[in-house]
């Protein structure tokens, strides 16, 4: 990138989870290569969903020193995708999701809002 100004990318993905919780999926290696060419990424995940493996003991980033932000909104835990929780989570975070954009002082040039499917 030619501009001194870094440009912010926020990637939205209630599904996304890193190498801490399990496996990184393809939200967590868009924001390892978008960093890695210099953008500023920060990366919008549940702290809780039924596909994680485990639940990482960090809270914004994971433990390898990512060099780009994990934020974790809070939803309530479960286990199984069947469950009414699930879809009592898909409207905590999209609540959690705005919230963030009206509370942050920094917002993105480009938002990338990933589904699981």
């Amino acid at each position: 990138m030619t501009s001194s100004v870094k440009r912010s990318i926020w990637i939205f993905n209630h599904y996304a989870t890193t190498l801490d919780e399990g496996y990184g999926g393809r939200s967590y290696y868009q924001a390892k290569e978008l960093a890695s060419r210099g953008y500023q990424v920060v990366l919008i995940m549940a702290k809780n969903h039924h596909l994680k493996f485990r639940n990482s003991k960090s809270r914004l980033r994971n433990s390898e020193d990512l060099e780009f932000e994990v934020v974790k909104l809070p939803t309530l835990p479960y286990r199984s995708g069947s469950q009414f929780i699930r879809v009592c989570n898909w409207f905590i975070y999209l609540l959690g999701a705005l919230l963030l954009a009206l509370i942050r002082a920094s917002k993105p040039n480009i938002a990338i809002i990933s589904i699981p499917t």
